[in-house]
C-alpha cells in the first residue's frame, strides 16, 4: 500500500533502458486501490543526477491525473512517449530545457490536447 507518496514513479540519473508502461496514477484519494497510485506529488518523474543522465526510456500508455504538483516531469535523452494521458494536475507537464533526441508525438494528451 502506498499512501501520500511523493513520487508515483521516479527514475533517476544513470537509468538506461527502462520501460514505464500501462500505469494509472491518480492523486484524488489516499492509498493504493485498483492498480492506481494515489495522492502523489509527481505522477512520473525522470531526472538526471550525479550518477548520470536518464536515457533510453519508454513512457507508454500511462494515465496521470490529479497529482498535487506535476503530472509528468521528464529530463533526459532518447525518451520516447506514446499514448499517455495527463489531466487535471496542478502543473501537467514539464520538459527539461537541455534535453535532446526525445520523441514525443501527438498521441500524448494534456487535458485532451496534444503535447
Amino acid at each position: 500500500m502506498l499512501v501520500n507518496v511523493k513520487y508515483g514513479i521516479e527514475v533517476t540519473g544513470g537509468a538506461d533502458g527502462t520501460l514505464i508502461e500501462d500505469n494509472v496514477i491518480d492523486g484524488v484519494l489516499a492509498g493504493y486501490t485498483g492498480g492506481a497510485i494515489q495522492d502523489g506529488g509527481y505522477g512520473i518523474l525522470l531526472h538526471s543526477a550525479a550518477e548520470g543522465v536518464v536515457e533510453n526510456i519508454g513512457i507508454i500508455n500511462n494515465t496521470i491525473r490529479n497529482s498535487t504538483y506535476i503530472g509528468m516531469w521528464i529530463e533526459g535523452e532518447n525518451i520516447t512517449m506514446r499514448n499517455n494521458v495527463i489531466v487535471n494536475n496542478l502543473f501537467n507537464f514539464r520538459y527539461g530545457a537541455g534535453d535532446r533526441y526525445n520523441d514525443l508525438d501527438t498521441s500524448n494528451k494534456v487535458n485532451g490536447e496534444p503535447i
